[in-house]
């Protein structure tokens, strides 16, 4: 007999069967849910990866080192940055007697004086509104041709009508009616007085006080990166002649019968108004200063943004370059009169331009910006280096950003830079003849490949070396 309990579970081979396959797609079932969501976030995770993120969420790689240029590779160069030719005006005599080149020192009061008429006249004439406000190389119209037997003076302390006939050969009554003066001592300090020359005394048509007869500005609106030429002419001989312009001194040296000084323009300064003051004092005594107003132009310098490596980069400090300028700027203001030089400056290699002088630079995106003071050209290294003019060692250094160095004396503040040699043949003190091989290019300093880095500074300012391989320097 079998009980109840017996009877439910009686053995039955397919109905086993059949719950052990429920039981199975059970199980699966169970497990699937999650299985697909894991598989679907490894996937979500995986997409979102590979969208591109924000510039500031990314990790910055570590810097990969240059690759050294094989011998049959070319050298790296920096991106040339043309500069723009910007047209000025030149100042030049435009034959017509009743127009005037203002020069240094020439005011409307001074040339309204000389000519005889109001300082109003010349105002309305040339339609200024301001009559102390000549610029150097400016034409004024004059209503009529000044008078080459009139001649100016300014009124110094201790002077009497007496006293200045006396020194001009003039009759103190000459002297008073020239100048409607009431009486014989209505003389006044800085006082403009004209002087009617006499006849012995050689035709004039300045109106400077003496000893100046012309002071001019060369060219009368310089352009950053030019060369000035100062030149005074004297009216009686001098013993000494100073000056300044845009704030560096002058230095002059006599040329015959004129004396003359050179400055350079930095490439960083803005067009705008500079002031030129130049002091004289004669052999005879007399001694005075003018002034004057020159127009500096606009520039057309291109822009570069240069990549250094990252082995270079401690070279892009700006502690580390003001160092260096410093000490660049205190070999080139040194000044020797003489001129070594004469004509003409020779390129130190005849190659390919890489960067020209001007280009406003940044480095590794504006860790450095600066602006180039030289030019470079393509030299692979060991290339002969040839000096520009005929001049005397002044320094055989290395620099950090330069690298190895000559600095060449030309003699009246004009000096040459040749960097990043990789030899040296000069020492300190010789003397260099146009053309000889001073050295041999190399890549030494903050330097991205094989080139020459040539530098001209003037009155101990950086200028442009290129024009001067094609018009002679003064």
């Amino acid at each position: 007999m079998s009980t109840e309990s017996d009877i439910g579970h009686t053995h039955n081979p397919r109905a086993g069967a059949q719950r052990d396959r429920a039981d199975a797609r059970g199980t699966a079932t169970r497990l699937s849910v999650p299985l697909r969501a894991a598989i679907a976030l490894s996937l979500l995770l995986g997409a979102l990866a590979a969208l591109p993120r924000p510039l500031d969420a990314q990790t910055p790689l570590p810097p990969t080192p240059a690759a050294t240029p094989g011998p049959g590779d070319p050298p790296k160069v920096e991106i040339v940055a043309t500069p723009v030719p910007v047209p000025r005006p030149t100042a030049v005599p435009s034959g017509d007697p009743l127009v005037r080149v203002v020069g240094v020192g020439e005011t409307l009061s001074s040339l309204a004086a000389q000519s005889g008429f109001s300082i109003s006249d010349l105002a309305k004439r040339n339609l200024l509104t301001r009559s102390n406000a000549l610029l150097t190389g400016q034409r004024v119209r004059l209503p009529a041709r000044i008078s080459p037997r009139i001649r100016l003076h300014r009124v110094a302390p201790g002077e009497t009508v007496t006293s200045l006939a006396a020194g001009y050969d003039i009759s103190p009554y000459q002297l008073r009616q020239a100048n409607n003066l009431p009486c014989a001592t209505c003389l006044v300090v800085n006082q403009l007085l004209r002087i009617p020359l006499p006849a012995s005394a050689p035709a004039t048509d300045s109106n400077l006080p003496q000893p100046f007869d012309r002071v001019d500005v060369i060219p009368a609106q310089p352009a950053p990166g030019d060369i000035v030429v100062v030149r005074v002419l004297p009216s009686q001989p001098l013993d000494t002649v100073i000056g300044t312009f845009a704030d560096h001194p002058l230095r002059f040296v006599r040329r015959g019968d004129y004396w003359e000084a050179l400055s350079g323009v930095s490439a960083l300064t803005d067009a705008g108004v500079y002031g030129v003051s130049v002091r004289a004092a004669a052999t005879s005594g007399a001694a005075a200063e003018v002034s004057g107003r020159i127009q500096v132009v606009q520039s057309g310098y291109g822009s570069e943004n240069i990549t250094i490596d990252y082995r270079l980069a401690p070279l892009l400090d700006p502690q580390v370059n003001a160092e260096e300028r410093f000490e660049i700027d205190t070999l080139v203001s040194q000044f020797t009169p003489n001129a070594y030089y004469s004509g003409t400056f020779r390129l130190p290699v005849v190659s390919k331009i890489t960067s020209y002088f001007g280009a406003r630079r940044s480095f590794n995106d504006g860790l450095l910006r600066t602006y180039h003071s030289g030019t470079d050209m393509l030299a692979p290294v060991g290339t002969p280096v040839h000096v520009a003019a005929a001049g005397r060692v002044a320094a055989v250094t290395t620099l950090k950003v330069r690298g190895q160095v000559v600095v060449i004396d030309h003699g009246r503040g004009i000096f040459t830079l040749y960097c990043h040699l990789s030899r040296v043949d000069v020492k300190q003190g010789q003397i260099v003849n146009a053309g000889d091989v001073i050295a041999l290019s190399g890549n030494t300093g903050r330097s991205e490949g094989p080139h020459l880095h040539w530098e001209l500074a003037v009155g101990g300012v950086t200028v442009d070396p290129l024009p001067y391989t094609e018009t002679p320097l003064p």
